[in-house]
């Protein structure tokens, strides 16, 4: 587990971490994974709509994600982690996290939000459609 330097002393939200720990152990129901289940579903990005919803394309690919990292990544002056596939992206924090260094303990909290902000909004995007939907043909 490389990645697990960015677990240890991350001042993230408990719940941002936790987020951020199922995202790398691949337990983030993404429609891909939902999909392997059978379960049917619209396969469509909820952020972009514009390609199918993938771990790496939700966290790393989609435009919605990018201006996300890029805004966060400006506000906190590290503009050396640029998400162009996930691999590179998940690597540079990795690499970028090690240590006990300021600049380390920032990028780690930034990304634990990251992920979970990005996992909160498409789920709102997604179950908040279906429960307008569910009242729709409820007659509310």
């Amino acid at each position: 587990m490389d990645w697990k330097c960015l677990m240890f002393q991350n001042n993230a939200r408990p719940k941002a971490i936790f987020t951020m720990w199922l995202h790398n152990h691949g337990r983030l129901l993404t429609k891909d994974s939902l999909e392997k289940w059978g379960i049917n579903m619209d396969e469509i990005c909820v952020l972009c709509h514009a390609e199918k919803e993938t771990r790496e394309h939700l966290f790393a690919e989609c435009s919605y994600a990018t201006r996300l990292w890029n805004r966060l990544s400006e506000w906190a002056q590290v503009h050396f982690i640029v998400p162009n596939t996930w691999i590179q992206f998940f690597q540079l924090i990795i690499h970028h996290s090690k240590g006990k260094t300021a600049s380390a303990m920032l990028i780690k909290m930034l990304y634990a939000e990251y992920i979970h902000v990005l996992w909160r909004e498409r789920n709102a995007r997604i179950f908040e459609g279906a429960n307008r939907e569910h009242e729709h043909w409820q007659g509310r």
